[in-house]
């Protein structure tokens, strides 16, 4: 027994060391990007960085956030937003929430993470999990908990988020289905029917987001800052919990259907 603890300890100091984190701390940055091709350019390298750092399961997430990002950035290009200076300034403090998770991870504070993106960092289940759940756990942490505190600011109105909701609503869709065959198995009749639930998903967590960030904005408004990290600590144990339910469920479902897929072949 003690030649296998002792044997595991190894294992976890040698994997720990082969993650080399120092390398993403030079992309990160200290203040929101503000403009969408800086944005663009720190996914685009954290791409090829995430893997050594010991987060190659981030990437299904930064992959397709980072086509997101670059459907708004169209958008406001073509003229689809009525307000593209808000649009583009909330995308980038919208992305230094993940960035700034990233940061803590590389440096090490993995107390200072929270606990939403721990799940996505650190549980272990998640390494082994379909690509698709790594992809909606990052999406869930990054609407549920970062969304909030990036629509909170004064100049985000009523105006400004339902013109928001429709047309990002429109570039998830298209982009979801897009992507869905490369991260759900199975016929694409099925892949189609789980794309649609998980983009229903998303539409309803952007919703919720909305309401929170809009209590978050009337907290700052009134100078109440305990009540606004009250707010954001319990979207970050809800959004923790829930994520550790989705890990599960979300997994067990997609690894059924590979194995049905199997046994039909």
């Amino acid at each position: 027994m003690q030649l296998r603890a002792y044997d595991s300890i190894v294992v976890t100091l040698m994997t720990a060391e082969s993650n080399d984190t120092s390398r993403l701390s030079p992309i990160l940055p200290l203040t929101a990007p503000s403009k969408i091709p800086d944005v663009l350019q720190i996914m685009v390298q954290l791409d090829s960085e995430l893997e050594p750092a010991g987060l190659a399961h981030v990437r299904p997430f930064n992959s397709i956030y980072r086509d997101l990002t670059e459907e708004v950035g169209h958008g406001i290009n073509s003229g689809r937003f009525s307000q593209p200076h808000t649009v583009e300034r909330t995308v980038g403090i919208f992305a230094l929430k993940y960035l700034d998770e990233l940061g803590r991870y590389a440096k090490g504070n993995r107390a200072e993470v929270s606990k939403s993106w721990s799940k996505l960092f650190y549980d272990p289940a998640i390494a082994s999990a379909p690509e698709g759940v790594q992809f909606l756990l990052g999406m869930f942490a990054h609407i549920k908990l970062d969304l909030p505190q990036a629509l909170c600011t004064s100049e985000v109105t009523d105006d400004y988020y339902s013109d928001y909701r429709e047309i990002v609503g429109d570039m998830i869709d298209a982009t979801a289905h897009k992507l869905a065959p490369q991260y759900v198995p199975g016929p694409r009749f099925i892949s189609k029917k789980i794309t649609s639930y998980a983009v229903r998903g998303i539409a309803n967590w952007r919703e919720k987001a909305w309401t929170n960030g809009l209590m978050l904005q009337n907290a700052n408004a009134d100078g109440d800052e305990a009540k606004s990290n009250k707010i954001v600590d319990l979207l970050d144990v809800n959004t923790a919990r829930r994520s550790g339910a989705m890990l599960k469920v979300g997994g067990l479902a997609i690894h059924t259907i590979d194995r049905l897929m199997l046994s039909a072949a």
